[in-house]
């Protein structure tokens, strides 16, 4: 059993099995890149998508597209950044309504 990072709103286990697919797109836009010579703080746009699924299963798909908050150090090289996201959604075990996600950076 492998388990899949997956698209970034949906929960831990929403996505495992031996065969995966993932892609995501983000963009930053830099509200303020200089907060005390320590922080830089940018809105985010961000759409993924995913699946996982056993040899012997259907595919499971879903993804989902939002708006969020990123705040991150400016003497650093690697993605060390926090965000904080609210999005929408779709797919195998999609639910209704706004969704709000926090977590770490991850390098593409």
């Amino acid at each position: 059993t492998k388990a899949f990072l997956g698209p970034r709103l949906f929960g831990p286990h929403s996505f495992t099995g031996t065969r995966t697919i993932w892609g995501t797109y983000e963009h930053r836009w830099w509200l303020v890149d200089d907060i005390a010579g320590w922080f830089g703080l940018a809105v985010a746009g961000f759409f993924d998508m995913g699946g996982a699924w056993y040899e012997d299963q259907d595919p499971r798909f879903g993804g989902n597209f939002g708006l969020g908050l990123r705040l991150g150090g400016i003497r650093g090289t690697g993605a060390s950044f926090v965000r904080l996201d609210a999005g929408f959604l779709f797919g195998d075990g999609a639910s209704d309504g706004i969704v709000i996600g926090f977590g770490g950076g991850f390098a593409y």
